[in-house]
């Protein structure tokens, strides 16, 4: 879903009120009155979760700053409180959902009868009292009390003693004077000086604060000097004489139109995206000087910047609107497409309506390009690529944006004959990234290819892990017959495993079949597996490994479908014994205490939990190794690996050695137990992990995604080449991507995308000077810097606090003696390792809200002096020393998961 704005600003054509629940009665009492005041006949009024939303039977004209709430705009069978793009959703008929902007993403409701709500139940009639009331008697008529005054104004004005104040005259007398040309406006002098004084000033500074999103960028020492010498010219004669200049183009232009020398107006147009109106404060600089004529009327595929703005009434741009509607007309009745499309797309920046045109006259490619320069929805690109024919550009955008769904939905409704070819290439992809389940879920409908998705099964089940145990309830769900017996089989010996290494995936499978349907309990071989899934959860619960939830094992006897055996849990005695004993661990009270032991094994230089239970192990030129889930060393490959990179899905990583200032990159895959060599890289900046498919690094200005699955060297499937400095920190999770970034000016910004689709959320100014106080030691996801500062005292001594910001956070309480050596961000936790002067060492888990440090939830010591690492995974902390050690801790309840000597 693609907006254009976080919400909906200006006067429009409203559907509705979105009004927001408060926290107590006095907010709901004074939503009900808001509600009451703008009911109109025909209304309808949806309660949905902690908001109210009325809708009108016709659109209403509102001022969307002027009311209280948010506006609902219809888009086809949507409303929606966020400005959208044409196309994304159905043609105009029933109203089904409603967007809300909601914790900074899209919201969707639906709008079904089940929550329509009568506002007359808001009226409390027993609250009205009923008054007496008497009458006035008879109406006099209204006499008219108008005096004739025969003397000036002016003179009743100073016999009243009404005369005008000294300071009021001099006033006057300086309007005068400045009517007369004696003033024309303030000094150039004077505005620069004003200029200059500011000339330096950080953008921290800047009150108003940085602008999110790619198309503004930070206040620089250079844009407020043009910004004074802008207002300098627009408030003097100057901008007289400029403003003559611009409106002797527009009238050109014009004159041109009306003599019907069509091309050499439209060579002289101006866009009406560069055309602001007069009053609107928001706008960007405006243009000084006429804008130069076109060469040719060739069609911009991607965006365009500004040069400025050019100040007109609003009845001149109707104007401008209508007259290039008209040309538009002219073209296409002349048979001119691409310099029709020209008028849609640059003229008039209607980009939908212009790939629509396009499209229709068999102007694929060029529909395409457009499309996908001017960022529409990311299905809609797609499918114009599709019917240009670069099937490989289309599944190089999917694969980037992750909209499988959404395309193939598309298609289905305008090009049903693709839609099974697009299906299956879109399921080889997600195979060849390790995401079986997606793959297997997309290509299932295809019968013809039933053999192949059977194999991907087959996969997953070697693996082991989630995938595994969702994709052998999948199948039984499907009710095919010729792998079932066997997959039932694989699924009762998990359940019925009850070693510790297995948990995970036994959890796995028990949820799968607890969010079965009642079609899926009519497939034999899921009411089998349901069976032995809730004694497998008895045992869980009687060892205390698993929490009671009552709905979710009535769910699973539901299943079942067995009354003997609901009559045999009935009668058992669960209840808050069987609750499990784990608390939370980021709510301790007091913290997890635990040792890591001295190891004698070879070093240990990086580690990647699998999906399985298992360890991938990078010992430098001593070779990669792959453990079990017992701890079982059972295969290893000779290659160089110092460090390694895992995958969404843990059964894929990249291993990566180092070759002078090179990056040498191999692909691990668990399914074959195979390492091939894929590319060397020269990046300042990695991300840790990697979606299967793309893994992000940077290297100077430059940023890519890079196509593991290509054979070819370098291949990105997106990349930006000219960001303003070097990337010094960079964070990655499947949700998002933040950089640090360095300008060659010492000044910082902090840029936040949102993956899949490399959104650009925000690009906020960081403040230099904090930075500068310290030495940054991490960054997490969320933005928020761990640094380390030293007090200006004698003493010297360090403290670690959290930026977030221009903020900084409170110091982190340590013992006065122990030194910070290293530290970690990551979701909602702090690592950090600590040394005490006689040696000792210990890592500390801290619980944080932003930059704020809440409390230690868990201390462990380290014995011996080899050196150990630390980094986070998944709901996972984990330890590994050059002594062979490792320890993984699930962050949930703090339980200990691997303590091996490897």
């Amino acid at each position: 879903m693609k907006a254009k704005k976080l919400l909906h600003q200006g006067v429009l054509d409203c559907q509705g009120l979105l009004l927001e629940l408060g926290s107590n009665d006095a907010s709901l009492d004074k939503l009900k009155r808001h509600i009451l005041q703008n009911w109109i006949p025909g209304s309808f009024l949806y309660e949905l979760d902690e908001c109210w939303a009325l809708v009108w039977p016709r659109p209403r004209e509102l001022d969307c700053q002027q009311i209280s709430g948010y506006a609902l705009v219809r888009y086809g069978d949507t409303l929606s409180t966020t400005p959208l793009y044409d196309g994304q959703f159905a043609p105009d008929g029933a109203l089904q959902w409603l967007l809300r902007q909601h914790a900074g993403d899209l919201a969707r409701h639906s709008l079904h009868k089940e929550k329509l709500r009568d506002p007359s139940e808001f009226i409390a009639i027993n609250r009205y009292q009923v008054l007496t009331v008497k009458p006035l008697g008879e109406i006099s008529p209204p006499e008219a009390a108008i005096q004739h005054v025969d003397s000036n104004v002016r003179q009743v004005f100073k016999e009243a003693g009404l005369e005008a104040s000294q300071a009021q005259q001099e006033t006057l007398n300086a309007l005068k004077q400045m009517q007369s040309g004696a003033n024309a406006g303030p000094t150039l002098t004077g505005l620069v000086r004003a200029a200059l004084s500011g000339l330096f000033r950080t953008s921290g500074d800047n009150g108003s604060g940085a602008a999110s999103g790619q198309g503004r960028k930070p206040s620089t020492p250079w844009s407020r000097m043009r910004d004074a010498v802008s207002m300098y010219l627009m408030t003097t004669r100057m901008g007289a004489l400029l403003g003559r200049r611009q409106a002797q183009h527009l009238h050109k232009m014009m004159e041109l139109f009306e003599q019907g020398l069509l091309e050499e107006a439209l060579k002289n147009a101006i866009p009406l995206g560069d055309i602001r109106d007069a009053f609107d404060r928001n706008t960007e600089r405006p243009a000084f000087g006429s804008p130069d004529a076109r060469q040719n009327l060739s069609l911009s595929t991607h965006r365009q910047s500004s040069g400025g703005s050019i100040y007109v009434q609003d009845e001149s741009m109707s104007l401008l609107e209508r007259t290039y509607e008209q040309a538009f007309k002219r073209l296409d009745a002349a048979g001119k497409i691409e310099e029709a499309a020209f008028v849609l797309a640059d003229l008039l920046r209607k980009y939908e309506r212009a790939v629509d045109y396009l499209e229709k006259h068999g102007r694929f490619k060029l529909a395409a390009e457009l499309a996908e320069g001017q960022q529409l929805f990311p299905a809609r690109v797609v499918r114009q690529w599709l019917l240009a024919g670069d099937t490989a550009r289309a599944i190089a955008i999917v694969r980037q944006t992750e909209c499988y769904r959404a395309v193939l939905d598309l298609l289905h409704r305008h090009a049903p004959e693709e839609a099974a070819r697009m299906r299956w290439e879109f399921a080889s992809q997600q195979a060849a990234e390790g995401a079986f389940h997606e793959a297997v879920t997309l290509a299932w409908p295809l019968e013809d290819k039933r053999d192949e998705v059977i194999e991907w099964i087959n996969r997953a089940v070697s693996e082991g892990g989630d995938n595994a145990a969702k994709l052998l309830i999948y199948y039984l769900k499907t009710g095919h017959q010729t792998n079932a017996q066997a997959y039932l089989r694989e699924a009762q010996r998990i359940l019925s495993d009850d070693r510790a290494e297995y948990a995970h995936v036994r959890h796995a499978l028990i949820q799968e079949l607890s969010v079965s349907n009642g079609a899926d309990a009519k497939q034999e071989g899921v009411r089998l597996a349901a069976k032995t899934a809730v004694r497998a959860l008895l045992k869980e619960l009687n060892t205390g490994h698993a929490k009671y939830d009552k709905r979710s094992l009535q769910r699973l006897l539901g299943v079942a479908a067995d009354p003997l055996l609901s009559h045999e849990v009935s009668a058992l005695a669960l209840g808050a014994a069987h609750h499990g004993a784990g608390e939370p661990l980021h709510v301790r009270a007091s913290p997890l205490e635990y040792s890591l032991a001295k190891g004698d094994g070879a070093a240990i230089l990086d580690i990647c939990p699998l999906h399985n239970g298992g360890l991938l192990v990078a010992r430098g030129d001593a070779g990669l190794f792959m453990y079990d889930a017992r701890g079982h060393c059972v295969h290893s490959w000779s290659v160089g690996a110092r460090a390694l990179v895992g995958s969404d899905h843990g059964n894929r990583a990249l291993v990566l050695d180092r070759n002078e200032s090179f990056i040498k990159a191999q692909y691990f895959d668990l399914a074959g137990r195979s390492v091939r060599r894929w590319l060397e890289l020269k990046a300042d900046r990695i991300a840790t992990s990697f979606d299967g498919g793309q893994w992000i690094a940077a290297e100077g200005t430059s940023l890519w995604s890079l196509d593991v699955l290509s054979s070819s060297q370098r291949s990105a499937l997106w990349s930006i080449s000219d960001l303003p400095g070097h990337v010094v920190a960079l964070n990655r999770t499947p949700q998002a991507l933040t950089m640090l970034v360095q300008s060659s000016g010492d000044a910082f910004e902090l840029w936040r995308y949102r993956l899949p689709h490399f959104f650009l959320r925000a690009r906020d100014p960081v403040s230099k000077t904090i930075i500068r106080q310290c030495r940054p030691l991490a960054m997490g996801p969320d933005g928020v810097i761990a640094g380390l500062f030293t007090d200006q005292g004698d003493n010297g001594a360090e403290h670690l606090s959290l930026l977030e910001g221009d903020h900084r956070g409170e110091p982190l309480a340590l013992p006065p003696t122990d030194k910070i050596a290293h530290a970690l961000l990551q979701d909602d936790w702090l690592a950090v390792e600590t040394q005490s002067p006689g040696g000792g060492r210990k890592f500390r888990l801290y619980a944080r809200q932003g930059r704020l440090i809440r409390q230690l939830c868990l201390s462990i010591h380290v014995e011996g002096f080899a050196p150990v690492n630390m980094k986070f995974f998944p709901k996972q902390l984990a330890l590994y020393s050059d002594d062979g050690r490792v320890m993984v801790v699930e962050l949930d309840e703090g339980r200990l998961v691997k303590d091996w000597s490897l």
